[in-house]
């Protein structure tokens, strides 16, 4: 029965096709596109600023398809809306919102790709949005202290600068905002915060990423602020007070050529592959499209365009609403009876290429880099590779030809672990796993592999075929030992100064105590890293609290000499030195203490 699911399953598609093409009514025609293919990008900013943006984008793809003069366009939300209502664009690229209300109200595509942002050089799929107030409001704490508070947001059509929070409010129990209370500032985003800093409105709307940046550009000192709602999501670079949502979206409209639309989409997915092209665009290229449902369901639960009005639901309606499942109950009825005619005389040869099919549709599908097919045999000769297996150095038809298995690739000293490790896999699980080893570059040399790798099974558990998708990790592991030999010298230097050294962090917790400091205070437990200073030093004299502050306020406060009374009753003499340190982006992370104990030589000079 498995059997005849997969079968069924894979004649989905051809079906699929056929039936497109016996009902032409169903399907407009595509309209012949004409040389020049025009882009519409919404511009939140001056349409020149825009357009300079993503000209790249514009030559990239003229370059990509021949025979077509790509032209973006930037424009606003009335004039994005009008170019696509007069068919004057033959694809839109804008936020997820304005997507789906376009689609409703225009018939654009199902999204061809969704766009990489790139925050920090670090790729993200996902924005959100932000809620800020005044570091130093301590009554707004919490989405409950923000009623009656005055709200500034740049424009209620933003989706990361007003809809979003906007939603997160109504979920917590906010029906809606108070129109008295709201205050709209218009584009950039930047506006917003300097409303709230400037105490003219108590919170404030922003996208995600905007406060980080400004931090990074030395615009705005992090401690004047409070994100409201902080959401905690691993791995994010930027902090959010609401969901998460997919980036903006590529579709194209009614009229333009299925096929130039396949080649725009494979064309933007190349991108990321390009860095220096991505990276002039400002993103991190494509990827393939985003589901969008949440965003939906957002929007109709704020009964806001295209779900601002209610509308009484006619047969008509739910045909247009519900086509596509009808027809695909039509295809599978068209599947079960071309498969109770054909199953006998060709189960054997669909079976092998349905194998193939789903075997390619699944590593294709997973592969962010080289992917790979291994038989479980001996030496684990391949079946499939991917052509950009090149930049290692190899053609696909060195491994499908089977001159190479990929047993011989793997450095000597990695083999016997690696083996053993997928042997135990495959007796025990999991079916998904991950390794990292060295492989032999085509032109001699070894490289560090990050190798994903997930089992295909049959109904009685045994493995059929190894999968995996192969990253290329060399400069990253260069990376770590460089930074773990760094770590090891700036530990030896400390170590063999003549000074106790202590850092600690913004909030007077220890981050790195050397020995000579554990010994210099007679700190009998050696355990103290993540303590407060003041934990371990209850009775610190006001003195030492001030000049605590200061330091985190960035001055520098020494003494070249200092009596220290000791418990025990003894008088010792220090000279100290305390300082900030700073993080990457220019902040304050905490201080350093120096302190060297100096008694002897005070000694000698008080009996001169």
């Amino acid at each position: 029965m498995s059997t005849i699911l997969r079968i069924m399953t894979g004649m989905l598609l051809p079906a699929a096709v056929l039936l497109f093409s016996l009902v032409p009514s169903l399907v407009p025609a595509p309209v012949e596109a004409a040389d020049t293919v025009r882009i519409g990008v919404l511009s939140y900013r001056q349409a020149e600023q825009t357009l300079f943006e993503w000209e790249p984008l514009q030559r990239a793809l003229t370059e990509a398809i021949p025979g077509r003069q790509f032209m973006i366009e930037a424009l606003d939300y009335p004039s994005l809306e009008a170019a696509v209502a007069s068919q004057r664009l033959d694809f839109v690229l804008t936020n997820p919102a304005h997507y789906i209300l376009l689609l409703r109200r225009h018939g654009l595509s199902a999204p061809l790709v969704t766009r990489i942002a790139l925050h920090e050089e670090q790729e993200v799929e996902v924005f959100g949005g932000v809620i800020v107030a005044r570091a130093d409001r301590a009554d707004i704490q919490t989405l409950t202290d923000l009623g009656g508070r005055s709200i500034a947001y740049v424009d209620r059509d933003s989706l990361g600068g007003f809809r979003m929070q906007a939603f997160e409010l109504m979920e917590a129990g906010f029906p809606s905002l108070v129109e008295r209370h709201l205050v709209a500032t218009g584009m950039p985003h930047d506006q917003v915060i300097t409303a709230v800093l400037s105490g003219q409105v108590d919170v404030g709307f922003v996208r995600s990423g905007l406060v980080e940046s400004m931090v990074s550009e030395n615009r705005l000192d992090p401690a004047e602020l409070r994100i409201i709602n902080r959401q905690q999501f691993p791995g994010l670079p930027f902090a959010v007070s609401t969901r998460l949502y997919p980036e903006w979206p590529l579709a194209a409209l009614p009229h333009a050529d299925p096929e130039l639309s396949r080649r725009v989409a494979a064309a933007l997915l190349m991108l990321k592959e390009d860095s220096e092209r991505a990276a002039a665009l400002g993103i991190g290229g494509f990827t393939v499209p985003s589901d969008y449902s949440l965003v939906e369901d957002m929007l109709r639960a704020l009964r806001v365009a295209p779900f601002d009005s209610t509308q009484t639901v006619s047969l008509a309606d739910i045909w247009t609403q519900y086509r596509r499942e009808a027809m695909l109950l039509a295809v599978l009825f068209v599947i079960v009876l071309a498969m109770l005619m054909l199953l006998l005389v060709k189960a054997r040869q669909l079976r092998v290429l349905l194998v193939r099919v789903s075997d390619l549709h699944e590593i294709v599908g997973r592969s962010p880099v080289v992917a790979m097919a291994w038989r479980n045999e001996p030496g684990w000769p391949i079946s499939f590779v991917s052509d950009n297996v090149d930049q290692f150095g190899y053609q696909a038809e060195d491994f499908t030809s089977g001159r190479l298995d990929f047993a011989s690739l793997i450095h000597p000293e990695d083999l016997e672990r690696v083996q053993g490790e997928v042997a135990l896999y495959i007796a025990e699980g999991p079916d998904q796993y991950a390794q990292e080893y060295r492989i032999r570059h085509g032109h001699g040399h070894w490289i560090w592999i990050d190798d994903y790798t997930w089992l295909t099974r049959d109904s009685g558990g045994k493995v059929l075929s190894i999968h995996g998708v192969l990253l290329d990790i060399t400069d990253r592991k260069r990376a770590e030992r460089e930074a773990a030999h760094s770590r090891h010298l700036l530990s030896y230097i400390i170590e063999h100064s003549r000074s106790a050294v202590a850092v600690h962090d913004r909030d007077l917790r220890y981050v790195y105590v050397s020995q000579k400091y554990l010994q210099t205070f007679g700190i009998q437990n050696a355990d103290i890293i993540g303590k407060h200073h003041y934990e371990v030093f209850p009775d610190l004299p006001q003195k030492w609290r001030d000049v605590h502050q200061r330091v985190l306020r960035g001055e520098v406060v020494s003494a070249e000499e200092d009596p220290f009374p000791r418990d025990d009753g003894q008088l010792d003499w220090t000279s100290w030195e305390c300082r900030p340190w700073y993080e990457a982006d220019g902040t304050i992370g905490g201080l350093i203490l120096y302190t060297e104990i100096i008694t002897e030589r005070k000694q000698v000079e008080l009996n001169l």
